[in-house]
């Protein structure tokens, strides 16, 4: 699955917020009740430390799922934020 560059807001106060925040909850529901998912791109979207790590937490568990790209969300920046997604 490609989402790539569908830029998500997580800044409460910009427009767009809320449904951001429903598009990872969407995401976790999805990845925790799938098992045909094999491939997830996530490139580009805007994703910020809190949410990548939500929905790494539950891709970790995903049966199929062999692949997922996270690069150009800013992570590359926060070698921190790098290691605990590991």
């Amino acid at each position: 699955m490609d989402l790539s560059y569908n830029v998500l807001q997580f800044n409460e106060e910009k427009p767009g917020y809320q449904d951001s925040v429903a598009c990872v909850r969407n995401m976790v529901d999805f990845i925790t009740t799938t098992d045909v998912l094999n491939h997830l791109s996530l490139q580009g979207m805007g994703y910020q430390k809190p949410q990548l790590l939500e929905i790494c937490t539950v891709a970790c568990s995903c049966p199929n799922l062999l692949a997922i790209h996270l690069s150009d969300n800013g992570i590359i920046r926060d070698e921190e934020a790098m290691i605990e997604i590991l």
